[in-house]
């Protein structure tokens, strides 16, 4: 039986909220569900309460332009590089609010750039700036951000080489008062000074003004202190570059002032140097001299203050005239700096004066390490030589070659000159020395003749070579307003050439593209590469064409010469008669110029053609009178004589057939008159011939025909042992010749004239055996009208009698 309670009366215990809550929901089923889906509901509230909190806490404020420009100005890159990329990859912005980002990426990256140290990246890196900085421009700067924008773009461009459109964009900066315009003056200076064609002038300007700051640093009025001596030096200014390089600030740099200093020194001693100029050279040079040295020591890099300093010296030997010790002191820092600026003036430099002593083989050489170790004028800057003046020394030493007619070292330089050159002047002056070469050849060896025609032919071909360059540049220039120059270029090296084909082919290009410009000498060159094509009646309708549009051009005397020529040519007389005549006698030209000199000739030619002797021997010879030097007087006097000499047939037919003596003796005298002076002009021309060592074919066939026909014209006036003296003189000559039959015939004729027939005979035996030892190949038809068979034959007759 259990234990009674020990207190009976006492109350019951009462329950928690937590215990009653649980206590009731156990009371039914459908309690139970009631609080468990409360329950439920409870913690999903929760859940997806604390989940939105999370992602409120997480989610970034808005980004905007404005707050990557705030990151900008505090100097936060990261950040201002993380917002703009945001921008663009979560926001569609219209090309209008493409301004801003483009802006920051271009700050960006010109910082990176500003912090590089390998001069490529660096330079990679501004000109990527720059273009980030040229779009942001083009679309809008953000407010507020001009100036600077401009300013960075400026500065981009220029420490990324593109010194004419950052001079631009910073001048224009300059107008809307940047932030940080000191430094931007400085900058305009420098690039003025680092120009292609530095124009000092404009820096000086932009340095007085920066110099008037008060402002400025120490460093920044060093800088320009120096570089305002180094420009004012270079326009002759001296003293105020003294001046300047002497002021307070310029020693913050020393090594740089030393430097400097020394070019002043430099430029007055080159001044000096030239007669009539300023002295003392001999302290100047010393005085350099020391200041580079003083530069070399306090340059603690050894970088490009020493650089230049080095390469400075060998001016100073040059200038005191100790070219050998100039010569090694280039090479030795040529060899030392490699591709430097620096290296590529001192390069230059020892190219010049190996030519100046005559080692063109070294000088060439010298050029050419120039030229190859430039590959990017673009990036080339120098202290000491300015790209313009190293493309004009470049020039100057080919211009020497040419004028020296060394034209093999003057077509190396201009084979090299790309990229230094543009590919269009490499063109240009591949082109101009190839004509330069070829008219050379074809002059020498017009001149000299003897060397043989293969001096010509080479300059033919240089100058057709000539000829399809031009036409090349043409091609490449066909927009150009060069495009008719280079035609007309083309057309007169394919002309000089003989290239007459090409010139006909490109001069009615030309025709047809330049009606008015030189159109009368197109038309003339037309013409007369028509003429040596053959095509001489469609040339003499292209010289009727110049004389008819182009009547008083100076051209149209040439045109008419030309056009009687081809006349001439046609045998029509008549026509080409009158058209020299009319040069002549009815145009205003004077027996000094070319053409009136040349139709004269070419009348007197046409008279001895026309068989008019007695006027082409007053035509002739007042020709040789007038023009004694001229190349062609030898002809002259050769048709001279051989008209006296057609001219004394007739009174010698006329002698033979006179009834009476006092008739016949009188026609005998004036045809012995005529073959007198016939005989006087033969000699002369003989003698020229005969005296001159540098005659050619055509003056040896000359010299052969004047001894044969002055033994003619013995064998006519009947001294005959004087004929036989002039045709074995010839035969002596020409040994192996068959013309020298032709000349024992005649030898034959005189001796049976002496009636001394057993020496005729021996003449014709001497022919036959001489007939018989000449090759089966001797060509007969060039030197006789027979061949080997009807000379046999005739000998065989003739040794009969």
């Amino acid at each position: 039986m259990d234990a009674p309670d020990e207190n009976p009366d006492a109350a019951p215990e009462k329950l928690g909220l937590f215990a009653r809550f649980r206590e009731w929901t156990q009371q039914s089923l459908l309690r139970k569900l009631l609080v468990g889906a409360g329950f439920l509901a409870m913690i999903g509230f929760t859940i997806g309460a604390w989940m939105l909190l999370v992602e409120l806490a997480v989610q970034p404020a808005p980004s905007t332009v404005d707050l990557a420009l705030a990151a900008l100005d505090d100097g936060d890159n990261e950040l201002a590089e993380v917002i703009v990329k945001r921008i663009t990859a979560t926001t569609e912005l219209t090309p209008d609010e493409f301004g801003g980002p483009l802006y920051v990426m271009g700050v960006l990256k010109y910082r990176e750039a500003d912090r590089r140290g390998s001069p490529d990246r660096r330079r990679n890196d501004f000109f990527i700036a720059s273009r980030y900085l040229s779009e942001a421009r083009e679309v809008g700067f953000p407010e507020t951000r001009e100036a600077e924008g401009l300013f960075l773009l400026g500065a981009s461009m220029i420490e990324s080489w593109q010194l004419k459109r950052g001079i631009e964009v910073l001048l224009e900066a300059l107008e809307i008062n940047p932030r940080g315009a000191s430094q931007l003056r400085i900058m305009l200076a420098e690039a003025y000074c680092h120009l292609p064609t530095p124009d000092y002038a404009a820096a000086i300007v932009h340095l007085d003004r920066e110099l008037q700051d008060t402002a400025m640093t120490a460093e920044s009025r060093a800088k320009a202190l120096l570089l305002h001596a180094e420009s004012l030096a270079h326009v002759g200014r001296f003293d105020e570059a003294v001046a300047s390089i002497e002021a307070d600030g310029a020693a913050q740099a020393p090594a740089k002032q030393r430097l400097v200093e020394a070019k002043i020194r430099l430029a007055q001693a080159a001044n000096a140097a030239v007669p009539g100029g300023p002295s003392p050279l001999t302290q100047l040079l010393d005085e350099a001299d020391s200041k580079l040295n003083e530069a070399i020591d306090l340059d603690r890099f050894s970088g490009e203050i020493t650089r230049q300093a080095e390469y400075l010296k060998g001016q100073v030997f040059q200038l005191r005239g100790e070219q050998q010790l100039a010569l090694e002191a280039y090479a030795s820092f040529r060899r030392n700096r490699g591709a430097s600026a620096e290296a590529s003036a001192a390069a230059i430099a020892e190219g010049d004066l190996l030519r100046s002593m005559g080692e063109h083989e070294d000088a060439f050489a010298a050029y050419r390490r120039v030229l190859t170790n430039i590959v990017e004028p673009k990036q080339y800057r120098s202290g000491v030589l300015p790209l313009s003046e190293l493309r004009t020394r470049i020039l100057a030493a080919h211009a020497a070659y040419v004028s020296e007619n060394d034209f093999e070292h003057a077509l190396g330089v201009a084979d090299h000159m790309s990229p230094l050159f543009t590919t269009i002047r490499q063109l240009e002056m591949r082109a101009q020395t190839l004509e330069a070469w070829g008219r050379h050849l074809v002059a020498e060896g017009s001149i000299v003749g003897a060397t043989d025609k293969l001096m010509r032919f080479d300059g033919r071909r240089k100058l057709r070579q000539a000829g399809v360059i031009y036409e090349e540049l043409s091609k490449r220039r066909f927009s150009t307003t060069h495009y008719p120059q280079d035609l007309w270029n083309a057309a007169e090296a394919y002309y000089g050439g003989q290239g007459f084909s090409q010139a006909i082919r490109v001069i009615k290009e030309y025709l047809k593209d330049e009606p008015q410009r030189l159109n009368a000498l197109a038309l003339l060159r037309l013409g007369q590469s028509q003429l040596s094509r053959g095509s001489t009646r469609r040339a003499i309708q292209t010289f009727e064409e110049c004389l008819e549009f182009h009547a008083s051009d100076a051209t149209s005397y040439q045109a008419r010469l030309e056009c009687a020529r081809a006349f001439l040519e046609l045998g029509e007389t008549d026509q080409g008669e009158a058209l020299l005549n009319e040069n002549l006698l009815g145009t205003s030209m004077t027996p000094s110029s070319p053409e009136w000199r040349d139709s004269q000739f070419e009348l007197g030619r046409l008279l001895v053609h026309e068989e008019r002797h007695d006027e082409a021997i007053n035509t002739l010879s007042e020709w040789v009178t007038r023009y004694p030097d001229d190349l062609r007087r030898r002809l002259a006097r050769y048709l001279m004589a051989e008209s006296y000499r057609h001219a004394a047939a007739e009174p010698l037919r006329r002698s033979v057939e006179a009834g009476a003596v006092n008739e016949q003796e009188r026609e005998r005298v004036k045809a012995s008159a005529l073959l007198e002076r016939s005989l006087v002009e033969y000699e002369i021309v003989q003698r020229e011939i005969t005296l001159d060592k540098d005659a050619n074919d055509h003056d040896r066939a000359m010299l052969r025909n004047c001894y044969m026909l002055r033994g003619s014209v013995l064998f006519d006036l009947q001294r005959y042992h004087e004929a036989i003296e002039a045709y074995s003189a010839l035969s002596t000559l020409y040994q192996n010749d068959p013309f020298i039959l032709e000349t024992l015939l005649q030898i034959s004729n005189c001796w049976r004239r002496l009636k001394e027939l057993t020496n005729a005979r021996g003449a014709i035996e001497q022919a036959k055996g001489i007939l018989e030892r000449l090759p089966p190949e001797t060509d007969f038809a060039t030197s006789t009208n027979l061949t080997r068979n009807d000379w046999r034959q005739l000998l065989e007759r003739m040794s009969v009698y």
